[in-house]
C-alpha cells in the first residue's frame, strides 16, 4: 500500500512541477477512511466533492498541493 501511495505522490509532484508554470493546478487528495454517506467513521462523498471544488477554485498564488481527508470520528496521527 505505502509504495503505491508514494508513487502517486511522486507522480503528482512531477506533474505539478511540469504543469504548474503553465497555469494547471495539480493536487493530491488522500482519503483516509471509508467513503459512505452513513456518517460516523466514514467520509462523506459530498464532503469529498466539496473539497475538490475548494481546491480547484484556489487562486494560483495560494495553491494547495496535498490534502488528507479523514472522518472527524477517526484518529489522525501526524509524524
Amino acid at each position: 500500500f505505502a509504495p503505491a501511495k508514494a508513487a502517486q505522490r511522486s507522480f503528482a509532484q512531477a506533474l505539478a512541477r511540469d504543469w504548474g508554470p503553465r497555469g494547471v493546478h495539480v493536487y493530491l487528495v488522500v482519503v483516509d477512511g471509508v467513503i459512505n454517506e452513513g456518517g460516523g467513521d466514514a467520509v462523506s462523498p459530498t464532503a469529498i466533492a466539496d473539497t475538490h471544488l475548494f481546491l480547484a477554485s484556489q487562486p494560483p498564488s495560494a495553491w494547495t498541493f496535498e490534502l488528507n481527508l479523514t472522518a472527524s470520528a477517526g484518529t489522525l496521527v501526524t509524524i
